[in-house]
């Protein structure tokens, strides 16, 4: 799975996770648009995760909203 995710160049979002900014802070454009690339990343490594595991771990992600969480 490693090799499949450094091929899709979403390995470092594994490694650092994704972290929602705190509610209220004000960010800059590009600090919005950083922010708004690295959800999309995120979301993407866990949709590659759903689709390579087996019916029982995936009962156990399922609920999970960001790769750290599964």
């Amino acid at each position: 799975m490693k090799a499949w995710l450094c091929s899709q160049d979403v390995w470092e979002t594994i490694e650092k996770g994704f972290e929602e900014p705190i509610k209220g802070v004000m960010l800059t454009l590009s600090q919005r648009e950083a922010m708004q690339k690295a959800r999309r990343k995120d979301q993407q490594v866990l949709t590659i995760i759903h689709q390579y595991i087996n019916d029982v771990t995936f009962k156990i992600v399922a609920n999970a909203t960001i790769t750290k969480q599964s």
